[in-house]
């Protein structure tokens, strides 16, 4: 195989590729992700191994974004990003912008 693009392998060689990669109980270190199903586009050519990647990679990093903050804090971030948008656009006066912010912090 000349490389490990869909250009360069053919459907048998991405099959013995991901093949290589799988643990002997079919799943990525007992996590019970199946390489086969995550790769499968890759499989039939229809995405590269790095489009699927960074797929994979973005869609971790937001489940851990959103694991990482309690709903409250969501909420509360929420609310600070909409008051500061109203202020910047200028429907809060200055004094109601910190009066609201404040009472967001419950402060």
């Amino acid at each position: 195989m000349s490389g490990y693009l869909i250009k360069d392998t053919t459907k048998e060689e991405r099959i013995a590729l991901i093949r290589s990669w799988q643990e002997p109980d079919d799943c990525v270190g007992g996590s019970g992700m199946d390489l086969f199903d995550m790769y499968d586009a890759y499989i039939r050519g229809e995405k590269e191994i790095a489009e699927i990647n960074g797929e994979f990679q973005a869609s971790y990093v937001k489940d851990t974004e959103d694991l990482e903050q309690p709903e409250e804090a969501k909420s509360t971030s929420g609310e600070l990003t909409q008051l500061t948008k109203l202020h910047a656009e200028g429907a809060l006066t200055d004094e109601e912008f910190a009066a609201a912010k404040k009472k967001v912090l419950g402060l």
